[in-house]
């Protein structure tokens, strides 16, 4: 065999691999959660330093893509009491969609502000948008919108992880977006401690 065809299979194992990795990951964390054999935290989280851990595990990804990760974090935070693991698991998994779903030269946009008691978090970006039908649908398990002539990796388990990470913290997510325009996804988490709730009973936002 030709040394450029081995390397040529050799990257196709290598990004198979990675991806069913991904989903056994992926479905071990969503079915912790509903089981409830994973309790969650309640413990002061330090969000600015959450995002930045993140943001840090990502760079790579928004770098090959020339992408500008923006963030807007407000200089004084009250602390959310929840399950830090979560929380960074919730940011990694919006803005890794967001790098994704963003084409090359894009920018994806993250500010964290308070709101009456709330903290108001929103992961904006300049990609391909979700249309309109397909809305009510994002937050399902293995549900991924249709993107004619696009191949884009994932599990379709991201944002249904999200919804659970967030109905357990007692918060909300809501989303915009317009089709080659972008998309914002605006989560809210209380910052009065609030009993976090069994992933089972949560509803989707």
């Amino acid at each position: 065999m030709p040394p450029q065809t081995k390397q040529q299979f050799l990257a196709v194992i290598d990004q198979e691999s990675n991806r069913l990795a991904n989903l056994v990951e992926d479905l071990l964390e969503i079915s912790r959660i509903e089981s409830g054999t994973v309790k969650a935290a309640r413990r002061p989280v330090d969000i600015a330093a959450v995002l930045k851990r993140a943001l840090s595990d990502l760079q790579p990804s928004a770098d090959k893509k020339n992408i500008q990760l923006n963030t807007d974090i407000a200089d004084q935070l009250a602390q959310l009491q929840g399950d830090e693991t979560k929380i960074q698991s919730m940011f990694t998994n919006l803005v890794d969609n967001a790098i994704k779903f963003t084409p090359e030269q894009g920018r994806v946009s993250i500010s964290v502000k308070p709101h009456d008691q709330e903290l108001l978090i929103r992961v904006s970006d300049t990609g391909m948008g979700i249309p309109k039908q397909d809305l009510p649908k994002i937050f399902d398990r293995f549900y991924r919108v249709y993107r004619p002539g696009k191949q884009i990796q994932g599990t379709g388990l991201g944002l249904a992880i999200v919804n659970k990470i967030i109905a357990m913290h007692g918060g909300r997510i809501e989303v915009e977006s317009k089709v080659d325009q972008g998309t914002t996804f605006a989560v809210t988490l209380p910052l009065t401690p609030r009993p976090i709730l069994q992933a089972t009973a949560a509803q989707h936002a």
